[in-house]
């Protein structure tokens, strides 16, 4: 329940940046994409698309995600998506804790937006 609403806050503030911050909206610009994240059992998922320098998100799978975000379960995405766990995802994905599906360039630009929204951060 928690990775859940942990996947529900970011949406929340990807959408509120890509209507109030200018550098935000810039960098979503660059990309035509749906990145959706998962647990391996499949009972979490959200995706995230950005187009037309927007954001939308909602629960549940897209029909075709450009690139998908698998964690092994719940309680590792929680952990490994906190913003202080960058070794915990590094350490994720080389023993294939976490495996990226598609393209792994949009995986990378998604944790470059979800930096840019973090409480304090000034882009």
């Amino acid at each position: 329940m928690r990775f859940k609403f942990l996947l529900w806050i970011v949406a929340g503030l990807m959408k509120r940046a890509g209507k109030k911050n200018p550098a935000f909206q810039d960098k979503i610009a660059e990309k035509n994409a749906v990145i959706q994240i998962a647990t391996g059992d499949g009972r979490s998922v959200r995706h995230f698309a950005f187009a037309d320098r927007s954001v939308s998100s909602a629960a549940g799978g897209h029909e075709t995600p450009d690139c998908t975000v698998v964690f092994k379960d719940a309680a590792f995405g929680f952990s490994a998506l906190l913003p202080w766990n960058k070794r915990l995802q590094v350490s994720g994905i080389q023993n294939g804790n976490i495996t990226v599906e598609g393209d792994f360039s949009l995986f990378l630009w998604f944790q470059s937006l979800a930096l840019m929204i973090l409480p304090g951060k000034k882009y």
